[in-house]
């Protein structure tokens, strides 16, 4: 079994802009973990306990998580376009980064945060 550890990040971004998250998965030792064939979803909502997402990305699509990222079987990039946020409102939606192991099945996540949606002034 692969224990990881959990970062946390806060995030701002512009609505209708894009922004990319650049996550490493470390066990607790510190020591990156191949996770270059695990499933990744990224999911953000208003409210954690919410049933519906604003926002939900997968490593099934690499436009909208790319893994195995620079090389690195540790890495990956979580990818929000224009689309995602342009009809959202100013505010903050509470995210989390989750991954399911190839090797046993096991469900690891290996971020949490805040992105914060900052109104733009040209859209």
């Amino acid at each position: 079994m692969t224990t990881v550890s959990v970062d946390e990040y806060t995030v701002e971004m512009f609505l209708g802009d894009s922004k990319k998250l650049l996550v490493t998965v470390v066990n607790q030792n510190g020591v990156e973990q191949d996770v270059s064939n695990d499933r990744w979803v990224s999911t953000f909502k208003v409210n954690a306990d919410d049933a519906a997402y604003v926002i939900q990305k997968t490593s099934d699509d690499p436009n909208e998580i790319e893994r195995p990222y620079g090389g690195n079987n540790a890495k990956g990039l979580v990818k929000i376009i224009p689309g995602d946020t342009q009809s959202e409102e100013p505010g903050e939606l509470v995210f989390d980064v989750e991954i399911t192991r190839a090797a046993d099945s096991g469900v690891h996540t290996v971020v949490k945060g805040v992105l914060t949606l900052n109104q733009d002034v040209t859209n």
